[in-house]
């Protein structure tokens, strides 16, 4: 096949990526969040350009490393050890039941009503099942992510990256 051919199917597999990241992730809501070592996270939204603050009602030093994704209902998933949470406002925070195992620079992706988690440092994985509270392992990803790990929910897969491979991991839930 030609490097021009190739160059093309890659523009239209990426463009199609594109599409459907912003229809199934929080891409789609061009909000972005992060944390600071205070109790608070902090929502971006890039339509207005403005900053929601949310402080938490907890002591804990919050970890800009900590996964964190948006569900449909606009609501945030966050995860820091040992404290994992969805929050729906500032005074609506659900403490959610500790995972079955740690986790160190994950990232989270929601697909088809579950929370998954994939360990970056850790190559351990587990999914939250949003409707019944509860957590379940899952096998363990073939090789360690690292740090900076992040991942998409693309059609009926997941896929799993980071800034220290080259891979792509897929996972078909």
């Amino acid at each position: 096949m030609s490097e021009e051919k190739n160059s093309h199917l890659m523009e239209n597999n990426l463009s199609e990526l594109a599409d459907a990241s912003n229809l199934d992730n929080s891409i789609h809501t061009m909000k972005f969040i992060w944390a600071s070592k205070c109790p608070t996270l902090s929502i971006f939204d890039a339509k207005t350009s403005q900053v929601e603050n949310i402080s938490l009602p907890t002591d804990q030093v919050l970890d800009k490393y900590g996964a964190k994704c948006l569900l449909p209902n606009g609501s945030l998933f966050y995860d820091n050890d040992p404290m994992t949470i969805i929050i729906y406002s500032e005074y609506h925070i659900k403490f959610l039941p500790f995972r079955p195992e740690q986790s160190s620079d994950a990232c989270a992706v929601y697909n088809d009503r579950q929370i998954y988690l994939f360990g970056g440092t850790y190559n351990n994985s587990a999914k939250f099942n949003i409707a019944d509270n509860i957590w379940s392992p899952l096998t363990a990803l073939p090789l360690s992510l690292g740090s900076y790990t992040f991942g998409a929910a693309f059609r009926q897969c997941i896929l799993l990256g980071s800034m220290c491979t080259n891979k792509i991991l897929i996972m078909i839930p």
